[in-house]
């Protein structure tokens, strides 16, 4: 009876052990991927904020044409990934149309809904 109640408790305690040192690791896992997906929308805020300044430099530099060009980048990569959709909510729906209206007034925005990706 003995034998068996030692057998058990180090059972036990084994498995308290095992999984005490799985679930370190999963966290730590977990907190590595936390870190790159923190980095990866710092990066693309980062890259939205360069854009965005250099839009605002041309528009105030009267070259409005090559903020256009800039500004027209992401409207063309949204529609590009969304249009195809099957599935979408009204505000995706309601942008969509929005960005076809504006690209039936602007040559340079249609050329960017159109332009495949490199």
């Amino acid at each position: 009876m003995k034998t068996l109640i030692a057998s058990f408790l180090a059972l036990l305690i084994g498995v308290l052990i095992g999984w005490q040192i799985e679930h370190h690791h999963a966290v730590s896992d977990a907190n590595k991927i936390g870190a790159q997906m923190m980095y990866l929308d710092e990066s693309f805020d980062r890259d939205r904020a360069s854009d965005a300044i250099q839009s605002i430099q041309f528009i105030q530099s009267g070259d409005s044409s090559n903020a256009v060009r800039m500004l027209s980048l992401p409207i063309g990569q949204y529609y590009r990934s969304h249009i195809d959709l099957v599935e979408k909510d009204e505000q995706t729906k309601d942008l969509l149309a929005l960005i076809e209206r504006l690209a039936s007034t602007n040559t340079m925005v249609a050329d960017r809904l159109h332009r495949k990706v490199r």
